[in-house]
């Protein structure tokens, strides 16, 4: 599923164009622009992010504490097509294995309507005490796929089966733009209502694509669980210690320190590097370490990658990178404070210059 802005796909042909001075200055923070009529706003887990025209918007991983740590929610119009495609994955499992029988160790239609469960083993080599779970629950058109695991026995099967079934009962629809008004935790087309409760694993990715863009992308994700935020140092002493993927190494710095959003206290990272074809390449990245298990305050993590050159194909000047970067950083907030937001966008909306 893919969430496309309105507006013209190249963000140089925003109007109002009235920015100076620092806001195109690599070396200084400034304050970006998302025209209002153009952005658009995504709700991603607990909070909220607006992209600028031409943005195409799409959730990669997905997980919600007993529903699983890959959540995936599918527009699928009719029951019956929701029941083949999970009689298709049973057929898919049913392979020799190595210890005897096949992958597949047994389906389990649930106790609501349209709900299946599927326990098989991981792969065809070993059989051990863990079983791989799927459930499959469809509502109102999505079909929703909860992938877990459990212990092979039968008493500890049907009391994940249990669980699963009680998570299904608590997710509602939303329509694909639509931004709920109470606490809860937004996924693609659907959100688990309730405020959010310590020691929770919770954990989404927002991709993002410019098709008239191709040179530029973007991520964003939330995560209380994830290895940044459980072992590793802060953004800046991770490159200083190299601990950077090789692309990132050797670039060139153009800013870098504390970075505060909002309530969060994050470091940032600007650097220009030397693109694979021998072309300029800008990688941003902000980081808010968080708290562990705190869905709060979870990990925050921003990253935009931009192909920068003379105006062409794919290619975005120096200064309109920067400016989407400013823009779209500056947009971070928690989704309860959605109303809020929305009367001080209004305040600030004559100073944002894209």
């Amino acid at each position: 599923m893919f969430y496309q802005s309105s507006g013209p796909e190249n963000p140089s042909q925003a109007p109002g164009d009235s920015s100076a001075g620092q806001e195109g200055d690599p070396s200084k923070p400034g304050s970006g622009d998302l025209d209002a009529g153009r952005r658009l706003t995504m709700p991603v887990g607990r909070f909220l992010i607006d992209l600028p025209g031409g943005a195409r918007a799409w959730f990669g991983r997905q997980g919600f504490n007993e529903a699983g740590s890959f959540i995936q929610s599918l527009p699928v119009r009719a029951a019956g097509t929701a029941k083949a495609m999970v009689e298709a994955q049973v057929e898919a499992l049913e392979v020799p294995h190595e210890e005897g029988g096949t992958r597949l160790e047994r389906v389990l239609e649930g106790h609501r309507p349209h709900s299946w469960f599927i326990y098989f083993w991981k792969d065809t080599a070993f059989k051990d005490e863990m079983l791989e779970l799927n459930g499959y629950f469809w509502r109102e058109g999505l079909l929703f796929i909860f992938r877990n695991s459990c212990r092979a026995e039968p008493a500890a099967m049907s009391r994940r089966a249990e669980r699963l079934e009680a998570m299904f009962s608590q997710v509602r629809r939303r329509s694909p733009l639509e931004i709920p008004q109470g606490p809860g935790f937004c996924l693609q087309e659907a959100y688990f209502p309730g405020r959010a409760v310590r020691c929770s694993d919770e954990h989404i990715e927002l991709l993002v694509k410019f098709p008239a863009r191709p040179g530029l992308s973007m991520r964003f994700c939330t995560d209380t669980v994830g290895e940044l935020i459980t072992h590793y140092p802060p953004l800046l002493e991770r490159e200083a210690k190299g601990w950077f993927p090789r692309r990132l190494r050797g670039g060139e710095r153009l800013r870098a320190g504390e970075r505060p959003v909002g309530p969060f206290s994050g470091q940032e990272l600007v650097q220009r590097v030397q693109a694979p074809d021998g072309g300029t390449g800008w990688n941003f990245t902000w980081e808010c370490l968080g708290r562990p298990r705190d869905p709060l305050w979870p990990l925050l993590l921003l990253e935009m990658q931009a192909r920068c050159g003379d105006p062409g194909p794919g290619l975005l000047a120096e200064r309109e990178a920067v400016r989407i970067w400013e823009g779209v950083l500056a947009s971070l907030r928690r989704r309860e404070n959605f109303a809020r937001s929305l009367r001080l966008s209004d305040h600030f909306r004559s100073s944002w210059s894209m």
